[in-house]
């Protein structure tokens, strides 16, 4: 039987064992899943890893995605055509999801005939497209989301319960030319090593609507990466404050952003700053000020 048919054809007998699929492992992507954690002084950290793979396979006709767990993960690889048998189908209605359990067998057979076309669809099931939107129009986009943006606001990990599970969760809030947005890290994305004044690009978000406003949650896709990237501005800076960390200052620009810079840089303007109106020229890398130097405020227009 065909693949499409397994997944769109309701069985016609209870309990129903689906037939063997003679299918094609197109693509191959690495899906580890924490199924604990340890939590300790707001923070968590994997205690049990399972590492699953996703995979993308094809008859010939069409393309599905499933999930093998570690166990049999060993058992398929990319390129090699097999017949599966021993799955199971989960759902309540179609298109059914294939689950391989510990009854399924690949057999490695005969090669499956598939037409290079089918790559982009099976690339698209395993790595979905997000769309890089600004964050003052996140809430009118659609689908997954990429977004970029100067951590302001970043909460503690947080340990809250989802189903059955007990996981870590994490609020931060991102500015991008004076739009705000909140995100909700979940799991894996909460324990990233993240700081208020880095800049950020997190992909494959969801826009979800709630008594706390519009929030952007991570999904089991979704990637964080500090960007590091130098710029040279001139700005006034607002006010200064003391962090967490020692001998690490905050500085408010008068963009309305956060950077941190160290106390010994920061020295020179610190008693000016209580005296007048400080103009700055600074270098700064990501959410950190590298070099700082005073300049003549502009002229008044």
């Amino acid at each position: 039987m065909a693949l499409r048919n397994v997944l769109l054809s309701k069985p016609t007998v209870p309990y129903a064992r689906p037939p063997p699929l003679h299918i094609k492992v197109l693509l191959v992507a690495q899906r580890p899943k924490v199924l604990s954690w340890e939590f300790d002084n707001n923070s968590a950290k994997a205690k049990t890893i399972k590492n699953n793979i996703t995979v993308a396979i094809s008859d010939g006709l069409s393309v599905a995605k499933i999930t093998i767990f570690e166990e049999t993960a060993s058992k398929v690889s990319a390129g090699q055509s097999y017949v599966m048998k021993g799955y199971s189908l989960r759902g309540e209605s179609t298109p059914f999801v294939i689950i391989v359990t510990r009854e399924t067998t690949f057999y490695r057979s005969s090669p499956v005939s598939v037409d290079a076309t089918f790559m982009k669809e099976a690339t698209e099931l395993l790595y979905p497209p997000s769309k890089l939107s600004p964050v003052s129009e996140v809430r009118d986009a659609v689908g997954l989301l990429t977004v970029e943006g100067q951590i302001i606001q970043l909460s503690v990990v947080k340990n809250v319960k989802s189903g059955r599970e007990e996981v870590p969760l994490r609020h931060l809030k991102i500015q991008q030319d004076g739009a705000q947005v909140t995100l909700c890290l979940w799991r894996e994305a909460a324990v990233e090593n993240l700081e208020v004044g880095a800049r950020i690009q997190a992909t494959h978000l969801k826009l979800t609507r709630s008594s706390y406003g519009e929030q952007l949650q991570t999904t089991s896709y979704t990637q964080i990466e500090v960007v590091h990237s130098s710029d040279n501005i001139m700005v006034e800076v607002l006010g200064v404050t003391e962090t967490i960390n020692d001998g690490i200052l905050e500085l408010l620009l008068s963009t309305d952003e956060l950077v941190e810079i160290e106390k010994s840089l920061w020295e020179p303007f610190d008693d000016l700053l209580s005296k007048q109106r400080v103009h700055v020229q600074l270098i700064r890398n990501g959410g950190k000020v590298v070099k700082i130097e005073g300049v003549q405020p502009p002229a008044e227009s």
